[in-house]
């Protein structure tokens, strides 16, 4: 199978002296000023604010695995299992506190970012690449910079994605290999890791068929016929499992915002297939296997050590209920459809990406017009950006994006597909459509992040992959040559129309960039896509384990008070926090004497009570804090209440807590 170089666009040899830095300086500085600055926007928000249940469902686990537990044989992890020894690595490295997984994800950020520019360069300009990779690096941390396994799922998608690219440029099963590695490893953070491996594989169907020359006779329109029907079947089937995954988890109208953009990829796959090669479906599966082999070793390399330590414990049935039994009562029990934008939202998303893929076509005096009207409406938008009501609208703008991105993507990849059939024009249509295909794939199946939550947050976990989709459709970057090293691209250099598209792009990515640092970040998580607020998290946890992270007063008076509580009631090294309050053995540093993490994800709920009673008088519990809001999952049953009061009579009200202990002998 033959690879042929993404396209790019170069400068044309016989043109006037270009002015500005010098190319070479250029290409080797300005991607060290991005990571500087999207390290330095990162550090600003690192410490800033917290969800409690989430750093006790990042931070709880690596606790327990530092004590010797197996996830999922010992504990109920609500992840697969790498996220909590990363984590546990972490705190030996770093200390046990609130801070130590944050600190972790940033050294995996500070590797993401070059492997986003990376990607971006390839599909865009140097100073369009500039301001795509700050844009991203600034949809991730300094919105939500807690742990969280889905910011790991993003990190290696992105290095996936980096190496299927590479692979598509210059070959090298070894490209294959670590796309595969990434995949796997995504794997162990998160279940949702498989969607990375499904858009590898599509990817790897893609370019196995666009290599093919599909203008054949008749004579050769049945060769490869059962190779086209087992693709189409496939890629339907995986449209039919994904359709049948947002709609149980959001309904039918979820399809058009979640869906679309996770169905695109397998749907323009299946398209494609419909077309003969004259190739022999032999010859067809081959080829698709000598790359897919290499991708499925890479998986299988990331999951072998994490299969082998649980198979040497013998424990192997218990990772299968916990990774892929458990996570369907969160399907059921933590399902949310999300803030659903309105009409002006969808009508602002489409409008945005109908100028910037439109307006190029314009004449040069209309486009000038357009150019200066659209900057005015981007300035306006921006200043007005702090009333609610034009703050709803243009997050509800942003929140529209993936299904109009993907369907642009349909036409567009689609459209180069089945045009360019033969000769120069067919190898620069196809060029340009692997890499956006492969984009198209990546971010269409991590947006399914979203599914079954959809916090306004959780966009976020796939968005940087939107804006590398869209840099991709685009396609004016620069290319490489067979050993990995820049070259000039087409000496024709980028047309008129190319080079003003990249300006409307570009524009519009500074608007969202601008938009992200005035009102996105500047906002705790919890106040995206409701209120242009600023966030209230100024206070610094003044425990041992707090680490420095900064709450508001309210949270900090809390569970300062709780903490104090426990060191002063309990001298035992157990306590009992219930329900969904694993951030309590966290920040007192406290063990759990029961399997539970979150308790709606019990898998006996009908024995609990007897369970957790026993757990407690085996252990000699002194106290219990009790979460009386609880984020997920039901308040504390009256039959589990008359067990707790009957063995802690002595109670106090703690914020959102009721500390319950007994007598000291």
């Amino acid at each position: 199978m033959s690879h042929a170089t993404i396209p790019t666009v170069g400068g044309d040899p016989g043109a006037a002296p270009r002015r500005g830095p010098d190319p070479a300086v250029l290409e080797r500085w300005l991607p060290v000023a991005v990571w500087v600055l999207a390290m330095l926007h990162a550090l600003v928000w690192l410490d800033r604010g917290w969800f409690p249940h989430d750093l006790g469902s990042v931070a709880h686990p690596a606790q327990r695995v530092l004590l010797g537990e197996l996830p999922h044989r010992d504990f109920d992890d609500v992840y697969t299992g790498g996220l909590a020894f990363l984590n546990a690595l972490g705190f030996r490295v770093l200390g046990e506190s609130a801070m130590s997984a944050r600190w972790v994800l940033l050294a995996a950020y500070a590797a993401w970012v070059p492997a986003v520019w990376a990607l971006a360069r390839r599909f865009a300009g140097p100073w369009l690449a500039a301001a795509a990779t700050l844009l991203a690096a600034s949809w991730t941390l300094p919105v939500y910079a807690e742990g969280m396994p889905s910011w790991y799922n993003l990190f290696l998608g992105t290095a996936s994605l980096w190496a299927l690219v590479r692979f598509a440029a210059v070959g090298g099963h070894r490209w294959l290999f670590w796309a595969g590695a990434a995949a796997g490893a995504s794997i162990l953070f998160k279940v949702i890791g498989l969607y990375t491996v499904a858009a590898g594989l599509l990817g790897l169907a893609w370019l196995e068929d666009a290599a093919r020359p599909h203008d054949v006779n008749s004579a050769g329109r049945r060769a490869d016929v059962l190779y086209r029907w087992f693709l189409a079947a496939g890629s339907l089937a995986l449209v039919a499992i994904v359709a049948g995954l947002v709609s149980r988890a959001m309904g039918a109208e979820g399809l058009v915002r979640f869906g679309i953009p996770a169905l695109a990829a397998p749907l323009v796959l299946a398209w494609a297939a419909r077309r003969p090669t004259g190739v022999a479906s032999r010859e067809r599966f081959a080829a698709l296997l000598r790359t897919v082999i290499p991708f499925a070793l890479g998986v299988m390399a990331a999951l072998a050590p994490f299969l082998v330590l649980y198979a040497a414990a013998g424990a192997l049935d218990d990772l299968y209920r916990g990774v892929l039994v458990l996570p369907r009562r969160r399907l059921a029990d933590a399902a949310w459809p999300g803030l659903r934008g309105g009409v002006v939202g969808m009508a602002l998303s489409a409008v945005a990406l109908a100028t910037v893929g439109l307006a190029p076509l314009a004449r040069a005096r209309v486009g000038k017009v357009l150019a200066a009207a659209a900057a005015v409406a981007g300035v306006a938008a921006l200043a007005l950006s702090g009333m609610p009501r034009v703050y709803l609208a243009l997050w509800e703008g942003l929140w529209w994006l993936p299904p109009f991105a993907a369907a642009a993507a349909v036409a567009l990849v689609g459209g180069a597909r089945g045009s360019a059939t033969r000769g120069p024009k067919r190898a620069a249509s196809l060029r340009w459509a692997d890499g956006a295909y492969l984009a198209l794939a990546g971010y269409g199946l991590a947006s399914l992040v979203e599914i079954p939550f959809a916090a306004p947050v959780y966009f976020f976990f796939a968005a940087p992959l939107l804006v590398l989709l869209a840099l991709a459709l685009a396609g004016t970057g620069a290319e490489e040559g067979p050993e990995g090293e820049a070259q000039a691209g087409d000496a024709r250099g980028p047309t008129a129309r190319g080079r003003s598209r990249s300006v409307w792009l570009g524009g519009l990515v500074c608007f969202l960039l601008a938009f992200t640092a005035l009102r996105l970040a500047p906002g705790f998580v919890r106040h995206l896509g409701l209120q242009p607020a600023r966030h209230d998290q100024t206070e610094t946890l003044r425990i041992p384990r707090g680490g420095g992270l900064r709450v508001d007063v309210a949270a900090r008076d809390e569970i300062e008070e709780v903490v104090a509580m426990v060191d002063a009631l309990s001298s035992g090294p157990w306590i009992y926090a219930t329900p969904d309050a694993p951030e309590i053995y966290v920040l007192t540093g406290r063990r759990n004497p029961t399997r539970m993490l979150f308790e709606f994800l019990d898998p006996e709920p009908e024995t609990r009570v007897a369970r957790t009673l026993e757990a407690l008088e085996r252990a000699g519990v002194e106290m219990a804090v009790i979460n009386r809001r609880p984020f997920f999952s039901g308040p504390v049953s009256p039959e589990l209440a008359a067990g707790l009061q009957a063995r802690y009579p002595l109670a106090r009200e703690v914020g959102r807590f009721l500390v319950v202990w007994r007598d000291q002998p």
